[in-house]
């Protein structure tokens, strides 16, 4: 469909159901966030005009996007009211005041220190979190952790901005000890809104087609994966009773500080009067102490709460939750070393039951003889559940489009093979040649083809007149 550059669409409301889009399309999708210019939008997505036009015209094509009006030019909204300044700061402040109403009727006790605005900084420089196409919202960031700049993996030349990689890098590193909030870059919150809002901003600078076009090299797969955690986070803070504890213990926080803020207070107008009150100095220090036993005695108490919701919800195979009280009872009493060793377990066993879901949903597409369908399920599989069968099945499937990314595969999945091997564990003939296959495929088509060779050796050991093993002989031999 082609469609007048200058002709105005936006997102319908609500999204027709059951649409068939790529993930290029949805990218595309999502930079939608009001009226905009077709001409504005094709330049804004960073991929070829071309594909873009394509992708808009699919788009309104299918209904997810709509031709409409522009919006009112800011003279001419000045022109028909002369009061339209007042008007936006008279607005501002009805949406600051709801703000404060939602949060108290929610429990939440207004800070006593106000929170700086973060300022909006350029999409393809900034960190997500710390702008949003929506302006300010009513979330508190989390100040994105990154690794030092000297650290060798931050590449000054790459297609990604070097403070970009800083936080990407130390999220890579410690994805796996944060929550589905840390995540995201957000508070724990209740507000599913905001949540989404957040997600949307994280996957913008997560998802590999963002860089279209440019060579991500070795941040291409640490991205891929990324993107995953954010997608399975924000799929499980969707559930109300996910978010909960997070939301509970940060109420909790709140307290907590600004009742060490009183007792830090009433100590330093204390000691400014010391030469006229030492005993009410005393009494005050006392009291303080008083306070902090009690918060030691409330936390021990909360982490016992935390382990026996977590017991409950590991019987009920909640493993999500169980996971994420865990952690929680754990933080509460770090030096607990039972509770780090079952948050652990718990966490080993939500990922291999997360992988196995996978795995099961690939087969099932591929049994339909849905391949591209099949891939990221394939992968998730992998990320989640490594073993030497997904690592292989995914390599095999990936090779095609990553060959890179393959071998890599690959290589896990012979380590993962040779761990298994030497625990002592049996591997049926039939299953270890259809391994060696796939690592042989996926090792020939990253130009190895030495080690392909090898692995068509081990296969022939197994089985010599296994139809794929010659297939792939003879591909090897073709090279």
């Amino acid at each position: 469909m082609d469609l007048d550059p200058a002709q105005h669409v936006r997102q319908s409301s609500p999204l027709p159901a059951n649409l068939d889009l790529t993930p290029q399309d949805y990218f595309v999708l999502s930079r939608v966030e009001g009226p905009i210019k077709v001409g504005d939008l094709v330049r804004a997505c960073g991929l070829p005009s071309n594909d873009a036009s394509k992708i808009v015209g699919k788009l309104v094509e299918a209904g997810a996007l709509e031709p409409c009006l522009a919006r009112p030019s800011a003279t001419g909204a000045a022109a028909s009211s002369g009061r339209g300044k007042g008007l936006r700061t008279a607005a501002q402040a009805r949406k600051r005041k709801a703000l404060a109403d939602t949060l108290r009727l929610g429990g939440r006790a207004p800070r006593n220190d106000p929170q700086p605005i973060p300022e909006p900084a350029p999409e393809s420089q900034g960190d997500p979190g710390e702008s949003s196409a929506h302006g300010t919202d009513a979330l508190e960031r989390i100040d994105r952790q990154k690794v030092g700049r000297d650290d060798p993996r931050v590449d000054t030349g790459g297609a990604i901005d070097p403070e970009r990689q800083r936080w990407i890098l130390a999220m890579a590193d410690g994805h796996e000890s944060m929550s589905q909030f840390e995540i995201l870059g957000i508070q724990p919150t209740h507000d599913t809104k905001a949540i989404k809002r957040a997600f949307h901003d994280t996957s913008r600078a997560l998802h590999p087609d963002a860089y279209h076009g440019r060579d991500l090299g070795v941040f291409r797969p640490i991205l891929a994966s990324l993107f995953r955690e954010a997608k399975a986070a924000y799929a499980e803070l969707r559930r109300e009773d996910v978010r909960a504890p997070w939301v509970d213990r940060r109420i909790e926080d709140d307290a907590r500080a600004r009742l060490q803020f009183e007792t830090e207070a009433a100590e330093a107008r204390e000691a400014r009067e010391a030469a006229a009150a030492v005993r009410r100095e005393d009494r005050t220090r006392a009291r303080a102490e008083r306070q902090r036993t009690a918060l030691q005695n409330r936390m021990q108490a909360e982490a016992v709460a935390m382990l026996q919701s977590a017991e409950a919800a590991e019987k009920e195979g909640n493993l999500a939750k169980a996971a994420n009280l865990y952690l929680l009872a754990k933080r509460a009493d770090p030096g607990n070393e039972e509770l780090a060793a079952k948050w652990d377990a718990v966490r080993r066993a939500a990922r291999e039951k997360r992988g196995a879901a996978a795995y099961a949903r690939a087969q099932q597409r591929l049994d339909l003889g849905q391949v591209a369908e099949a891939l990221p399920w394939l992968l998730e599989a992998a990320d989640a559940m490594p073993t030497a069968e997904h690592l292989a099945h995914a390599a095999f499937f990936v090779r095609q489009g990553d060959s890179s990314m393959a071998r890599d595969l690959a290589m896990r999945a012979l380590e993962a093979l040779r761990v298994t091997q030497a625990s002592g564990t049996k591997v049926r003939p039939t299953d270890a040649v259809r391994l060696h296959v796939w690592i042989g495929y996926a090792f020939l088509a990253a130009g190895q083809v030495s080690t392909a060779k090898h692995q068509v050796e081990q296969a022939l050991k197994l089985k010599p007149e296994d139809a794929d093993v010659r297939a792939l002989l003879k591909a090897c031999k073709a090279k």
